[in-house]
């Protein structure tokens, strides 16, 4: 059943997987913009 729908689907995975990838990346940088970006508003009022 894994290698029909590897064969079968491979002409589709890997625009997905990439797309996976990429949305992924993205989300973690906003993620991380959005844990820094208090962080450093937060540092100036505290010094």
């Amino acid at each position: 059943m894994s290698t029909l729908i590897l064969l079968t689907g491979y002409k589709f995975i890997p625009p997905v997987r990439l797309w996976i990838i990429a949305s992924s990346l993205v989300s973690q940088q906003l993620l991380q913009r959005e844990k820094v970006a208090p962080l450093a508003e937060k540092e100036p009022q505290r010094v």
